[in-house]
């Protein structure tokens, strides 16, 4: 072991660095001394040989690197946060060309007082800027624009401007015209009651019908017949006191149209129909009856629904269910549920039973067919209930179903009896049946299942 010159510090015989301090360990050389002695100052002393101490620079490089690092690694953390600045893309500015000619899709136009219409335009070139388009009317107590967007006003004449720059221009002549009507009359949907105290507005477009369709009424002159029973001002109708009225409008071009109508001091308060639910077969008929409350209110009344005609006469026209309504001349109604079913092939007309004294039943059915087919096989299954409507078990079978089958033929529309008489049941309880399975089988072979959903008339 040997100390560092430098530090002090114990280093291995063979290292050439001082581990701590980093100072470079150079052997040195054993001093020579002279054999000669030498007087100096009286005092003998041998000359000692210097040693010239090599000096190092270990430390230093080694400050050196560590001081360069770090601020390499200072450089590189400073470059990687900042942000690249963007280059800003040059701006290219176009300028769209002026336009050399400005032409309207339509030189001249029709219209009907309160109509619209617009106006389209195209430039030359069509790339020319529309920066500049203005619009210009000539008259606007005829015709109005907005944007290209042309609103009649009155009868008239009128020249729409279009301009695209000083002096290019183009333009339409638009006429603003009514159309007069041919014909003209009362719908006959349009109620004939007024009620005292309750004014009748008359709708041009609702209560009118009118040729042609697109015809204009304007100018209107109203007419009343009896101004003691109802006045008429503008289409408003007042009734004044109980009687019959005649209304008349007349259009500026002479044609004309009347209605009578009927004056009422009281209103209906409720109606009713003689049935809330109606079950009917396909291509039967049924008459509805109307209650109005109170008795003697005046109105008319108003049917409504696809098997209904205006007298309240029901047709049934097709399977399904429907609603047929009942209305007021002044909004009451009432409404039927209507459930249209086919017409069962087969009808039992009647069945009776008797019970003998241990109990046994025996019914007798008389059915007949109602259809121009004739009729092979008839299958009939119930269910068999006692008074408290609990299902009872036939003591011979031991089941609470009975079935029937009976063999024909059956001609069409034609009646057969059917006997059953093997049935017991305890105590006489049976009280009524149910049925569970109706089905026929026809001579071709079809067959035909019955149920209440879908048929009716199976059962008198």
């Amino acid at each position: 072991m040997k100390p560092c010159p430098q530090c002090n510090h114990l280093l291995e015989d063979d290292m050439r660095f001082c581990p701590r301090c980093g100072h470079e360990i150079v052997e040195s050389k054993r001093p020579v001394i002279s054999s000669t002695p030498v007087k100096y100052n009286s005092t003998p002393y041998y000359p000692v040989q210097k040693i010239k101490k090599k000096k190092s620079g270990g430390l230093l490089v080694v400050l050196l690197l560590v001081i360069l690092a770090s601020t390499m690694i200072g450089l590189l953390k400073t470059v990687g946060s900042k942000t690249p600045t963007k280059i800003a893309e040059p701006t290219v500015t176009t300028t769209k060309p002026l336009a050399s000619a400005i032409t309207l899709d339509k030189s001249k136009l029709d219209l009907q007082p309160g109509k619209s219409q617009q106006l389209d335009f195209t430039l030359t070139p069509r790339s020319a800027s529309e920066d500049e388009i203005s619009w210009q009317t000539s008259n606007s107590s005829v015709v109005k624009i907005e944007n290209g967007l042309v609103t009649a006003v009155g009868p008239g004449k009128a020249t729409i401007t279009v301009l695209a720059r000083k002096g290019i221009v183009d333009t339409c002549e638009i006429t603003v015209r009514f159309i007069d009507p041919s014909f003209i009359k009362f719908s006959d949907s349009s109620s004939s009651y007024i009620y005292v105290n309750k004014p009748l507005k008359i709708d041009l477009d609702a209560d009118f019908d009118v040729t042609p369709a697109n015809a204009d009424l304007h100018d209107l002159v109203w007419i009343s017949s009896n101004e003691q029973v109802a006045t008429v001002d503008g289409g408003l109708v007042q009734g004044l006191q109980n009687g019959n009225v005649t209304i008349t409008v007349k259009t500026e071009n002479g044609v004309e149209a009347s209605k009578e109508y009927i004056v009422s001091a009281v209103e209906p308060e409720s109606v009713t129909l003689n049935c809330e639910t109606l079950e009917l077969i396909e291509g039967s008929t049924y008459q509805l009856y109307a209650t109005v409350e109170p008795y003697n209110a005046g109105t008319e009344l108003i049917y409504s629904g696809v098997n209904v005609d205006e007298n309240g006469l029901i047709t049934a026209k097709q399977s399904g269910t429907s609603k047929v309504t009942v209305s007021t001349s002044n909004g009451k109604s009432f409404t039927c549920e209507l459930t249209v079913k086919k017409q069962s092939p087969i009808t039992i007309v009647n069945m009776r039973y008797t019970i003998d004294f241990v109990g046994g039943v025996e019914w007798t059915f008389y059915l007949r067919n109602n259809t121009d087919k004739e009729i092979k096989y008839i299958f009939l299954a119930w269910d068999c209930y006692n008074g408290v409507d609990d299902l009872i078990k036939d003591e011979i079978t031991g089941k609470t179903s009975v079935s029937l089958k009976y063999t024909g033929p059956l001609a069409p529309w034609a009646t057969t009896t059917l006997l059953n008489n093997s049935n017991k049941f305890y105590n006489s309880t049976y009280k009524k049946s149910i049925y569970t399975l109706i089905e026929v089988e026809y001579m071709d072979g079809k067959t035909e299942k019955i149920n209440s959903n879908d048929y009716v008339g199976w059962v008198e």
